[in-house]
């Protein structure tokens, strides 16, 4: 990621993943908490492998990236993550679809990423139990109709 990207979705979340230093510890910077959330996201590596990288317990990273994602989300998704909401809105992204893929009357792909989680269901995530008994979030993304990636 560029380093001017990287301070841009900083700025957006600072304020939110900015945690308070108290008299036995000082809080994990910001910075650090985005960074090893970014990592996360980019390499998929363990959370055991990252706490080595950067010396922050297991535990620790695995509360930080469900924090940091959950400010991402509240943040950035208005202006990033629009979900249409008229008929009309479908149709676009149907249309889009059928343009740039040549798939006809298809409204949206599928991604995702594995992990244990007990977490409570919002509109935009849907969980299914996988067969390792992990649950899989899937996010049902529209921006590949206009080329983006999901």
């Amino acid at each position: 990621m560029a380093k001017d990207m990287f301070d841009y979705v900083f700025e957006k979340n600072e304020d939110v993943i900015k945690r308070q230093d108290t008299r036995l510890r000082k809080s994990i910077s910001p910075r650090e908490r985005l960074a090893v959330t970014l990592r996360y996201l980019a390499t998929g590596e363990s959370f055991t492998s990252l706490s080595y990288n950067y010396r922050i317990g297991a535990t620790t990273i695995g509360l930080i990236v469900k924090d940091v994602c959950a400010a991402i989300r509240q943040t950035m998704q208005p202006e990033f993550m629009k979900v249409p909401s008229t008929s009309d809105d479908w149709r676009e992204v149907a249309n889009g679809f059928k343009e740039s893929w040549q798939f006809p009357n298809f409204c949206g792909a599928v991604d995702g990423k594995h992990w244990g989680c007990l977490f409570v269901v919002t509109m935009e995530i849907i969980l299914f139990l996988d067969v390792s008994v992990f649950f899989v979030a899937w996010h049902v993304a529209v921006s590949a109709a206009k080329g983006g990636d999901c």
